[in-house]
């Protein structure tokens, strides 16, 4: 199911402004 959040770039990482519920490590698909 689609999830949309809101996050920053920085130093290469993606980073969630607020919590996710994906685990640590998890393989994730980023649409832009």
């Amino acid at each position: 199911m689609p999830e949309t959040i809101t996050a920053v770039y920085e130093n290469g990482v993606f980073r969630p402004l607020s919590s996710v519920s994906f685990k640590d490590g998890e393989t994730v698909q980023i649409q832009l």
